[in-house]
């Protein structure tokens, strides 16, 4: 795992937060007992003496087809709700990238290879002390996590400060990181090979794993945080935009606002977007 930067819970002088288990059937607490028992063996996790707790379940993953295997553990991912610390958590104030300046440095690019950090937040480590804020209850025992998890107020921050750190010497060949997803990009196949074999040399350094299956090597137009791109430009990703045509009009405030989250994300492709969307 990767130790450039260990992630601190800060929650000044409040008291420890503990919360009950979350009620759940039988089949979802044999399921959460398998995954427990995975995280164990990985040294993901550890059986916890904590003051703190914060409730564990599990949820179905996205995209799953209707007939997906509901006795599968690989189907489900572990949610801690961390809500209540982390409304005690001070704040880490380290950027996030803008999407849409993270896209504009990819034009008049020729060739393209993104790659997906596995498990990305449970490569990172959390410092000592803090490793007792992130315990979680369930029906069957206390745990708590040895790396960063999912879902504390600043994960994502401590995330992109390590990956900006660890990618630093290699931004102004093409390499960019928005969180987890890294893309390379370059105007020659001969540059590109170079700066991929440097990403390759520098990931192994640090320790930090991607994801085959994810990865997308030496191409000539790639789909990156919701936009097409290629040597011509840039566009919205056609899968984005067919399921947005796909919208019924709405029919209450709700529903509006819902709708106007999802075009806004493309408002730069729009003229007059703000005018349009107006009251």
């Amino acid at each position: 795992y990767c130790d450039v930067y260990k992630h601190t819970i800060n929650t000044g002088d409040s008291l420890p937060i503990n919360k009950s288990p979350f009620r759940m059937s039988r089949l979802h607490e044999e399921l959460l007992r398998q995954v427990i028992n995975d995280f164990m063996k990985a040294k993901l996790i550890e059986s916890s003496n904590s003051d703190w707790s914060a409730a564990a379940f599990l949820v179905k993953k996205p995209h799953l087809p209707p007939n997906f295997d509901i006795y599968d553990k690989k189907n489900y991912r572990l949610v801690i709700d961390y809500r209540a610390m982390n409304a005690v958590t001070k704040s880490d104030v380290y950027p996030i990238p803008i999407v849409q300046s993270a896209i504009d440095k990819l034009a008049g690019k020729k060739y393209f290879s993104k790659f997906d950090i596995n498990m990305a937040f449970h490569q990172l480590a959390i410092e000592e002390k803090s490793k007792e804020k992130t315990a979680f209850v369930t029906p069957f025992g206390l745990f708590e996590y040895n790396r960063l998890p999912m879902g504390l107020k600043n994960s994502p921050a401590t995330f992109q400060r390590t990956i900006n750190k660890i990618l630093s010497k290699l931004k102004h060949l093409g390499v960019f990181a928005f969180l987890d997803d890294i893309i390379v990009c370059s105007k020659s196949i001969e540059e590109h090979l170079k700066t991929l074999k440097l990403l390759f040399d520098t990931m192994i350094k640090y320790g930090i794993k991607l994801k085959p299956e994810k990865s997308e090597l030496l191409m000539t137009e790639i789909t990156y945080l919701g936009h097409h791109i290629s040597e011509t430009g840039v566009k919205p990703d056609p899968e984005k935009v067919a399921a947005i045509l796909k919208l019924r009009a709405p029919k209450n405030v709700k529903e509006v606002q819902s709708v106007l989250g999802m075009l806004n994300f493309y408002r730069n492709y729009v003229n007059n977007y703000s005018k349009l969307t107006e009251r």
